[in-house]
């Protein structure tokens, strides 16, 4: 599966870098998608001056719920500043991780990449769902924060917690 795995990520990357779409945030998002068929769906972010922007993850979903297919193995996501020369862990926002919840199994896993550490699993579907109401998040075991580019021009910046079962998102 590890050949796979790295085939989905120089996808991603690969899109990630042809991106044009991303002039507001200029912060640009790649996403490969894997069905239980092996078929890849490429996205990048596609940002508007309104608030309907689209991440690269919900592109990619998309674009293969649009072609009749129902059942996916993983999706691998990368990113960076437009002109940064290299990729750092972005995970999928609030709204991807809930999108995605809707059309998958617990089996689905989602992968990050940066440089530094290379590419890490950040689990199945139970620990993509969004679930702002458990736990103590004083013991959170990492803190990220990332850029909303749906909602880019509110400057919203949700603040997600990842611990060993659960992410939270808080605004």
């Amino acid at each position: 599966i590890q050949g796979i795995i790295d085939k989905l990520l120089e996808e991603a990357k690969g899109i990630a870098n042809s991106n044009f779409c991303c002039n507001h945030s200029k912060y640009t998002v790649g996403a490969a998608l894997l069905t239980k068929e092996g078929k890849v769906y490429k996205g990048f972010n596609v940002e508007n001056d309104g608030i309907q922007s689209i991440c690269a993850e919900r592109t990619a979903f998309v674009k293969a719920l649009s072609e009749g297919n129902k059942e996916f193995e993983c999706i691998v996501v990368v990113g960076k500043a437009q002109d940064a020369p290299k990729f750092v862990k972005t995970l999928p926002c609030g709204y991807c991780r809930q999108f995605m919840s809707e059309y998958v199994k617990e089996d689905f896993l989602v992968y990050v990449y940066d440089e530094e550490n290379n590419l890490c699993d950040i689990g199945s579907s139970t620990r993509v769902l969004v679930d702002i109401n458990n736990g103590n998040i004083e013991e959170c075991d990492e803190v990220i924060y990332l850029i909303e580019p749906s909602i880019i021009k509110l400057n919203k910046i949700w603040k997600i917690i990842i611990r060993k079962d659960n992410v939270f998102i808080k605004g």
